[in-house]
């Protein structure tokens, strides 16, 4: 099998382009490990989540404030942390829950395109993305973090049915 070719450096929250990638179409089974299992947090993208972090959106900085510290009925999150070549806004490696803090750079067709293919990866990856509009972090903090809290054990729960 030939290696892939990174032609472009990753942008946020995208996988770079790889020379015969396939656009919107999850990963073909065995082309990733068994639950997205030795993905995270590749060493490629160890400087670029660095400076992620020190340069937060002011949502994420508010929904950090709240998240931090194991706050959050004593679940710890992880602020850019990567999965593959995608790099998540907050995670939670206990719950396997994925918060994605979204402004008006997502509203257009093509964005969202690459934010479903990135919610198909994640999702065959075992991790269940949330999605907040920037603006609701703001407007309803409490509501944000009781939809994120209600969302705890949905890996037991999925189990159970």
């Amino acid at each position: 099998m030939s290696e892939k070719k990174l032609t472009t450096p990753p942008l946020r929250g995208t996988p770079p382009f790889q020379e015969g990638s396939r656009k919107n179409s999850p990963p073909d089974k065995g082309e990733y490990p068994e639950g997205g299992r030795g993905l995270n947090n590749l060493p490629v993208l160890r400087t670029f989540r660095k400076e992620l972090r020190n340069h937060l959106t002011p949502a994420e900085a508010k929904l950090w404030t709240y998240l931090q510290r194991s706050q959050l009925g004593k679940r710890k999150f992880r602020r850019q942390h990567s999965v593959g070549f995608y790099i998540l806004d907050f995670y939670c490696p206990a719950e396997r829950l994925a918060i994605e803090l979204d402004g008006a750079a997502h509203d257009s067709e093509e964005a969202q395109a690459r934010d479903h293919e990135r919610d198909l990866f994640l999702t065959y990856c075992r991790i269940k993305v949330l999605r907040f509009e920037n603006q609701r972090v703001f407007l309803q903090p409490e509501a944000v973090l009781a939809e994120i809290a209600g969302h705890f054990g949905w890996l037991t729960r999925g189990a159970a049915l």
